[in-house]
């Protein structure tokens, strides 16, 4: 059963189910987490802060990249207005904050798995 991690920023949002999905980098062994499959979520993992937030089942599991140029979903890419929703689900503010946050945290070029759950 995959365990994610989430920053405090996103943590009361998941606990409260208002964020029901994440964007995960492609992990190094290639691994993709699968549709039905149960997962754990939690915030401050590997420190004495550790606290549980979720358990809940994938729903859906989509490849994703966010570059400079806009953001693709299942290799379409998503207009201005599907963007912004999609950063809102994720809990940003909007897609422009979403995609500074992903630049900062991952570099230009991000590519991995939206994941959701129930």
């Amino acid at each position: 059963m995959p365990a994610y991690n989430f920053q405090l920023q996103f943590a009361d949002k998941v606990k409260t189910r208002n964020k029901r999905q994440t964007i995960r980098a492609e992990r190094k062994d290639g691994r993709v987490p699968e549709v039905g499959e149960l997962f754990r979520g939690f915030t401050g993992m590997r420190s004495k802060k550790c606290r549980f937030l979720i358990e809940s089942r994938i729903s859906e599991v989509l490849p994703i990249a966010i570059k400079p140029e806009g953001i693709w979903l299942a290799g379409v890419p998503l207009t201005e207005s599907e963007a912004n929703s999609l950063a809102l689900l994720d809990g940003f503010e909007d897609a422009d904050a979403m995609c500074a946050w992903f630049s900062r945290t991952h570099g230009a070029d991000f590519s991995g798995h939206l994941i959701r759950w129930l």
